[in-house]
């Protein structure tokens, strides 16, 4: 069985699909009852099956689903078939026991095929055939463990590394000549040594070859040998979701981009992207263990990549993905580095450095001609030379040791006087080595004899936070507080400044010193030209955030205005992208009016129009831009803001001039009428939260007790309170009638200075929502003055609404996730991107399931990974386990999205 695995032929023999199909055939039709004229009753309601009739007819579905090559899903009927119905006639139980045996041995399930087959041999009288066919299965069980158990890193990297770079090789030619010849070379890497990339990339270039079920049990196969051996357990991912780039590199070739990122406040994993910088695509992902000191490098001649997490590491061949070089019991320490080569790590903790070699295993200690014990001096960090031969050594006496691994001694000493050391960097071809100080400088020298070449003066007392030189060495770039700049190192002259992008992550050469990749907001990373600072590229990662969203009150209709210069219009019955339209500048933050029937927002200027038409109904330009729009519940009004004045437009009489209310002394950033429309509440910058009669056009209260910008105002839905945020990281409850202050709501778990942008009562009026900066979401019950901690995305709220029902509570975040929520905090949740620009959506729930929306199901499908342990795999991988269609609509009528595991519906066929 071990070697029909191999070539990939029937997964099982004939016998067992036929005797599914004898395990409870349904009966003969009845005879056709003649015509007549007379009516008769109906027939009466067929009672519902019991569970045991329904395991007989998930049972029927096996057969068909072995012919399109799902061994996976067919194992987890046959389970749904066992759970069912435990105890079905023995000849039946026989039947199901050894077929689920045969299966999990193919998916590799050793565990669960012994526990299966104990069952099976226990059955009384149990036929021979069921025993041999079992016997086969276990002969092929014992052969395969006993391969698996012999196989070692370095045996994969000198038998399967080769020929799986060979199947690479051809099947990136894309003919179909070379992909069969690929299949082969990767079943051949199979064949000397069982391994998942291997397996995976047979199964990717035997999809591209047209044969789908033939895939599928690749896949499968690929998928329970990754999981056996390798410890991967796919799940579908959205990567690279809010996180901020510490580190950048460039592959020797200058092909690819390398870079690391992770969230910006608290744990998570870090990820690491390779992407080409010339088509944007991702080449590689990795997850990595959220650590402290974690880090990354690629080797010098670009073939490797090495990741340290706590006390644990590896070496990642970047062509094969094998990993090459497990790295087991690092030193935990504050700072480490890798060698060029990656054949060793530089270490540094509390007053000792050292060095650990791979191959051969040892340590080499840091100490000679370094400070003495006596000495209070502290190493800082570990950076090595593009020749691995020197390390340079911050120490907290305000010096840097070079230090000459082969001799074991000091070679130089730079720096002193000018602060603590932030930085130290060596240029690609040795010639010069940099470090950047307290004092806001930078010191360039010589690293064979320690001559100071320039002394750059960046700004004072603004230390650079990162640094990096071109590979000649002749330009210098820096980043701190005051942006990115270039300088030529001859002169110390600046040679172009780069102040629209503020620092908060890495910069780095590429090998031909003519591009500078640089983390930026909108990127986040930017490619520019290293000499004029030219934006040349935006390597964008994460979609466009929620700007705002509205909920029409009959609950059937969502509108999602993303950053990106494109409405979206979801059907929340049918769980649909009902539309995507294009915007403009002019319209800013889009909103639905209170029945659903208009549409309109303000920027530039204000535009409302009909919701089912299209048709314009009022639309004004403004010379400078609004911030805030509101309709009033009936639609008869839209309220603008026009720097610390409010505009009253009529939606009825189109051509009356606009209504102004005006007594804020700051630019208003916040408008809600009250639901029966007799009032409007504005927030301004000016700190206060104003009251209108809309009727009169005359203030009716002013709340004037925030203590910074007031951003978002919502009335209760009986009118009788008002909720206000503020930048003041608080919210606050009022009277509305009397203005009195009923309750103050500030998070008290908030890391960072936050700001609150956006909330709303609950439409039973008992729990306040309110949505800030800095991942910060919190559901207050009113009555107790408590809150309830919600999901986050690992962004800022810039959107928030409860269904008309109070059942769900949906959320806008800056990284592009439309999260919904049950407003109890427990249960299901479904997250929803859109592709920039594009008439495409994805639907994640927390549970592993996809679905795609819109006309564009492909170009949403290739933004989803499967991640599998440190893996992010092709989305292929575990499509069959994750795509549930209709996902969205499934989630908000309450039922559960995997319940039914002999599902077959196909995620949408695409080309690859």
């Amino acid at each position: 069985m071990f070697a029909r695995s191999l070539r990939l032929v029937g997964v099982l023999p004939a016998a067992p699909l036929l005797g599914l199909l004898a395990c409870g055939g349904a009966p003969p039709a009845p005879p056709p009852t003649p015509p007549s004229s007379v009516a008769k009753p109906a027939p009466p309601t067929p009672p519902p099956a019991t569970p045991c009739e329904t395991a007989d007819a998930l049972r029927k579905k096996v057969p068909a689903l072995l012919g399109k090559g799902k061994l996976d899903r067919a194992a987890r009927v046959m389970a749904r078939v066992r759970e069912l119905c435990p105890e079905p006639a023995p000849e039946v139980l026989a039947e199901d026991l050894t077929t689920s045996a045969e299966l999990a041995v193919e998916l590799y399930d050793f565990t669960s095929a012994y526990k299966l087959a104990t069952k099976l041999l226990s059955i009384p009288g149990v036929s021979d055939a069921h025993k041999q066919r079992w016997q086969t299965a276990r002969a092929a069980a014992n052969k395969t463990e006993k391969k698996l158990a012999s196989l070692s890193a370095p045996d994969i990297t000198k038998v399967a590394l080769p020929l799986v770079a060979q199947a690479d090789a051809l099947a990136a030619k894309g003919d179909e000549a070379s992909l069969r010849a690929a299949r082969e070379a990767y079943l051949g890497a199979f064949a000397a040594h069982p391994n998942g990339q291997a397996a995976l990339g047979a199964a990717l270039v035997t999809r591209r070859l047209g044969d789908a079920a033939e895939a599928q049990k690749l896949f499968d196969r690929a998928f329970g040998l990754l999981a056996r051996t390798e410890k991967r357990t796919p799940t579908v991912v959205l990567p690279n979701r809010s996180l901020v780039t510490s580190w950048l590199d460039w592959s020797s070739d200058g092909r690819f981009l390398a870079l690391s990122q992770g969230e910006a406040v608290g744990g998570g994993d870090i990820e690491i992207s390779l992407l080409d910088a010339e088509t944007n695509r991702e080449h590689l992902h990795l997850f990595l263990p959220w650590g402290q000191e974690d880090h990354v490098a690629l080797s010098s001649d670009g073939k490797l990549l090495g990741a340290k997490t706590s006390s644990k590491g590896f070496v990642l061949d970047i062509a094969s993905r094998f990993i090459v070089r497990d790295l087991d019991n690092l030193p935990v320490s504050y700072t480490t580095a890798f060698s060029p080569d990656l054949g060793r790590l530089a270490a540094v903790k509390y007053d000792e450095a050292l060095i650990r070699q791979f191959a051969p295993w040892s340590t080499i200690e840091v100490k000679d001609g370094l400070p003495g014990e006596d000495e209070e001096a502290r190493p800082i960090s570990a950076t090595f030379s593009p020749d691995g031969k020197t390390l340079a050594i911050p120490y907290t006496d305000e010096k840097v040791r070079l230090w000459n691994i082969e001799k074991r001694r000091v070679s130089a000493i730079l720096g002193g006087n000018r602060g603590p050391i932030w930085q130290t960097a060596f240029s690609r071809d040795g010639s010069t080595v940099a470090i950047s100080t307290d004092k806001g400088d930078v010191q360039l020298s010589d690293p064979r004899s320690g001559a100071t070449k320039k002394t750059i003066s960046v700004a004072a007392d603004d230390p650079v936070h990162t640094l990096a030189l071109s590979p000649d060495g002749s330009l210098v770039a820096t980043a701190n507080i005051g942006g990115v700049s270039v300088w030529d190192a001859k002169t110390g002259s600046v040679r172009t400044k780069l102040e629209q992008f503020v620092y908060y992550g890495d910069i780095a050469f590429s090998p031909d010193g003519r591009r500078l990749a640089v983390t930026c907001e909108s990127g986040p990373v930017c490619v520019v030209d290293a000499n004029n600072g030219a934006l040349l590229k935006k390597l964008r990662l994460q979609d466009a955030g929620i700007g705002a969203l509205s909920i029409s009150t009959d609950g059937k209709t969502l509108v999602a205005r993303p950053w990106d210069g494109a409405l979206r219009i979801l059907d929340l019955e049918k769980g649909t992208l009902r539309s995507t339209q294009p915007l403009s500048d002019d319209e800013g933050n889009v909103v639905l009016s209170g029945d659903g029937k208009l549409l309109g927002g303000a920027g530039k200027g204000m535009r409302v129009w009909n919701a089912a038409t299209g048709a314009t109904v009022r639309e004004e330009k403004f010379v400078d831009p609004a911030q805030a729009f509101a309709f009033s519940p009936d639609g008869t009004w839209a309220a603008v803001d026009m720097g610390d004045a409010i505009l009253l437009f009529s939606l009825t009489k189109t051509k009356a001039p606009a209504r102004s209310f005006q007594g804020h002394t700051g630019s208003i950033r916040a408008l809600s009428f009250s639901l029966d429309g007799k009032y409007l509440a504005s927030g301004s910058r000016d700190k206060t939260v104003r009251i209108w009669d809309v009727a009169a056009g005359t203030e009716k209260l002013r709340l004037p007790e925030h203590g910074d910008a007031v951003t978002a105002v919502a009335f209760s839905p009986d009118g009788k309170l008002l909720a206000s945020g503020s930048a003041d990281k608080s919210a606050r409850v009022w009277d509305a009638t009397t203005g009195t202050s009923r309750q103050t709501f500030v998070d008290k778990h908030a890391g960072r200075t936050e700001s609150v942008n956006e909330l709303a009562f609950s439409p039973d009026g008992t729990q306040l929502a309110v949505g800030g900066s800095d991942n910060t979401l919190r559901l207050w019950d009113l009555a107790t003055g408590e809150p309830r901690a919600m999901q986050k995305a690992g962004a800022s709220v810039y959107s928030l609404a409860f269904t008309p029902d109070g059942q769900w509570l949906v959320t806008g975040w800056s990284d592009g996730t439309l999260l919904f929520q049950r407003s109890t905090g427990e249960g299901p949740t479904a997250r929803i991107h859109f592709l920039d620009k594009e008439d495409a959506a994805h639907v994640l729930d927390g549970e592993g399931h996809a679905d795609f929306l819109g006309k564009n199901p492909c170009a949403a499908r290739a933004r989803l990974h499967c991640r599998a342990g440190r893996f992010g795999m092709p989305f292929d991988l575990c499509e069959e386990r994750a795509f549930t269609s209709g996902l969205l609509a499934t989630i908000l009528a309450g039922k559960p999205a995997g319940g039914d595991p002999s599902h077959e519906d196909d995620p949408p066929r695409c080309a690859r």
